[in-house]
């Protein structure tokens, strides 16, 4: 997991985001989706 992935991934949450309405659960869930990569990532690295 690079860190291209993590910022592919947010680039792909922001993009659904605006395009729904709801963007305030979308932020909720990719902050959460975020830290689970980070989990992974350090994990990973460990």
């Amino acid at each position: 997991m690079s860190i291209d992935m993590v910022l592919f991934c947010n680039g792909q949450i922001r993009k659904r985001a605006m395009s729904d309405s709801v963007l305030s659960i979308d932020m909720t869930l990719s902050v959460n989706f975020n830290n689970i990569i980070l989990q992974a990532a350090n994990t990973y690295i460990l």
